[in-house]
């Protein structure tokens, strides 16, 4: 689920169509998967920032729509502020930033404020006094992503007497552009794509320019797309 949500958003923003891979409409697949209730918070995050971004161009029906993971993110906060893991009981880092990413289009609404606030919070909570998470630069930059998209800065981001959010980030680069995963290390793809990802968000940021996932979806040129949504799902769609 993770993978092919992740295959739908890329596809989207390089200005591909994901209602038409080699004429697969990837949308309901995606809606219908079993892996966004089995993967946990994260899944249903990146589940409901592709519904956000996305719309269904088939008569298929789907068994999820944005209303309903908007909701299943809310029951699945715990006490603390956080989101967990598939089958955990404690918080993680990078399933608290995907849901804070996911929530930032709904920044604006009433039962989003004291969630959103509890999981910055908690996140202030697990920062380390150098400025990063969990020694790692993909969770560092993940939550960089996170704070960006909900308007908050990174290079404020920081403990009493620590580095910055931002700062530890950039500690991480090395010569020739790519980044290190851990202290010292060498050239890790993982950590380079999120970082990079990181600073386009926090780039957008800066400028005032949007999320880094928002208005991915790609209509064709001469047709609009039109979709009644109830409080059951969608009512009706079509193209003009």
């Amino acid at each position: 689920m993770a993978e092919l949500t992740r295959t739908a958003l890329a596809y989207s923003a390089a200005g591909g169509n994901i209602n038409n891979i080699a004429g697969i409409d990837l949308y309901p697949f995606l809606m219908n998967h079993d892996g966004i209730d089995s993967e946990g918070a994260a899944a249903v995050a990146a589940a409901y920032i592709t519904s956000k971004n996305s719309i269904s161009n088939s008569l298929e029906r789907t068994n999820r729509y944005p209303d309903l993971l908007f909701y299943q993110l809310l029951d699945m906060q715990l006490a603390d502020g956080s989101w967990p893991l598939a089958g955990q009981k404690q918080g993680d880092l990078v399933a608290t930033a995907w849901v804070l990413t996911a929530l930032a289009s709904e920044v604006s609404s009433e039962q989003t404020a004291q969630p959103i606030e509890k999981a910055l919070q908690w996140l202030k909570s697990k920062q380390q006094l150098d400025g990063g998470f969990d020694g790692k630069t993909t969770t560092t930059a993940q939550v960089i992503v996170a704070l960006s998209s909900q308007g908050v800065d990174a290079a404020d981001f920081t403990k009493e007497g620590g580095a910055s959010l931002l700062d530890h980030l950039l500690a991480r680069k090395l010569t020739g552009g790519g980044f290190a995963q851990t202290a010292g290390g060498g050239n890790d793809s993982p950590a380079t794509v999120q970082a990079y990802l990181a600073l386009t968000s926090y780039k957008l940021l800066s400028k005032q320019a949007g999320m880094l996932y928002s208005g991915l979806h790609h209509a064709g040129l001469d047709r609009a797309t039109i979709q009644v949504e109830g409080p059951g799902g969608t009512l009706a769609g079509g193209h003009i």
